[in-house]
């Protein structure tokens, strides 16, 4: 998970598709964007599409990695702080299991998480 910069709440790297980006060249992208990770569209593994809040919807996929060095992640999407500095939009991150992730998340990503992920995520990791 990713800390989000100036804020109580740790998310998952995701945002907005551009015109003409199917969902697979959104998540390389936002990842890129936000850690730092390059991948392939063949690495991810469908989640698929799940009702977020009144303003969004996500289509979430997977990443299975071997190893990864979170000292590594660095995010390069910034936003303009209150007080009008560029700052990233995530600050820090650590690799935390499905029930860490619920405690750490905002609102809608852990009612997410707790009504309709879990269980989605705990079948896909079991195959591996």
């Amino acid at each position: 998970m990713q800390h989000v910069t100036g804020q109580d709440h740790w998310d998952i790297p995701k945002g907005t598709q551009n015109p003409g980006e199917t969902t697979k060249e959104t998540a390389v992208r936002e990842l890129e964007e936000e850690t730092g990770l390059v991948v392939k569209e063949e690495d991810l593994i469908e989640i698929g599409w799940f009702f977020y809040n009144k303003f969004k919807d996500l289509y979430l996929y997977m990443l299975k990695v071997d190893s990864l060095d979170v000292k590594e992640l660095k995010c390069r999407s910034t936003f303009i702080d209150e007080l009008k500095y560029e700052v990233p939009e995530a600050d820090f991150y650590e690799m935390v299991n499905i029930d860490e992730m619920k405690d750490r998340a905002c609102r809608s990503m852990h009612t997410l998480l707790n009504f309709k992920l879990e269980s989605e995520i705990k079948t896909l990791i079991s195959r591996f």
